[in-house]
């Protein structure tokens, strides 16, 4: 059985474009869907008209905690085997997407995580896809079991990007033989809202708001790394790289389109630095440095040159 868990805030206009997206799936009676009332209205009426016809089911709470929060209370509180999200104006691609998910799943041994693409509407009638994707929410199945027994959950204190931390928290803490299985089926639609949290004010957003909660996620990953006494294994050494290397990217992306915020950010990183990678500095060799930047398995990660990035890193000790 697959649990899908549906954040919900006052989500009644856009609810039935996302359950048609389900009420189609050619696994439908594997499927239970659990409504998570983040505050707002209740949805009494939309779980009376498809409760006939699929296993659906409304919990929740009153106050308005956020995503991260909803899709927290829907783990805990559901119990199927396989668990997949989806946002409340988003869709699934077809028929077959919930399938090609549970087959990714079942494709060899030590499977925990399927990341499988999406497809993005940026602006009306504009798309992207993403294709191996590790940051957003969208495409991605994940076994109960792995993400209960690693005590897996998303960062309720941020208001955004809290599925940042959590997919790369999941990534992280991967054991040997315990894989994630990469496939090249578009499995979701990320659709175009103008009202919600991404999409209103968008140059604030994506220029400032998006890129410090980014940062505070990555701050959130290596808070839960301490709680497992993995702050310095090598792997997470090169993990802390990879960051400042994630984060050097998007602080030049924001820098160039609007550098009005870049004050601002360049804050947050300093304190990403001094707090998470500073206090690791002198284990980092030249030959860990270099491996990690020339290896590194995420495509499009470092597009700056490394003295650019070593440059960087040193500005932050100012």
């Amino acid at each position: 059985m697959i649990d899908i868990i549906i954040p919900c805030h006052n989500s009644h206009s856009t609810l039935d474009r996302t359950l048609g997206s389900i009420l189609c799936q050619r696994i439908l009676p594997s499927i239970k869907v659990t409504l998570v009332r983040d505050g707002g209205d209740f949805y009494d009426d939309i779980i009376k008209r498809y409760s006939p016809v699929m296993n659906i089911q409304e919990i929740g709470y009153d106050d308005n905690g956020g995503p991260g929060k909803a899709r927290n209370y829907g783990i805990t509180h559901t119990n199927n085997e396989f668990i997949t999200f989806i946002d409340s104006d988003d869709v699934f691609s077809g028929p077959f997407a919930i399938l090609n998910m549970i087959n990714e799943m079942y494709s060899e041994p030590g499977i925990m995580i399927a990341v499988c693409d999406f497809i993005e509407e940026i602006a009306p009638s504009k798309f992207k896809r993403h294709t191996k994707d590790i940051t957003f929410i969208h495409g991605k199945m994940y076994r109960r079991e792995y993400l209960e027994r690693n005590n897996i959950l998303q960062n309720d204190k941020e208001g955004s990007n809290e599925d940042v931390g959590f997919n790369i928290l999941a990534m992280i803490l991967l054991k040997e033989g315990e894989k994630v299985k990469y496939s090249t089926n578009v499995t979701n639609y990320w659709l175009c809202n103008p009202n919600s949290i991404v999409r209103s004010n968008k140059e604030v957003f994506d220029y400032r708001e998006s890129f410090q909660t980014f940062v505070k996620n990555m701050t959130y990953v290596y808070s839960e790394l301490r709680k497992r006494n993995l702050q310095d294994e090598p792997r997470i050494l090169a993990e802390r790289i990879a960051s400042l290397g994630r984060i050097c990217n998007l602080f030049h992306e924001k820098k160039n389109k609007h550098p009005e915020y870049a004050e601002d950010n360049i804050k947050v990183v300093k304190e990403f630095y001094k707090k998470e990678y500073e206090p690791y500095e002198h284990l980092v060799t030249k030959e860990m440095f270099d491996a990690t930047y020339e290896r590194y398995p995420f495509k499009n990660i470092f597009q700056l040159p490394k003295n650019e990035l070593i440059s960087f890193i040193e500005s932050l000790k100012n």
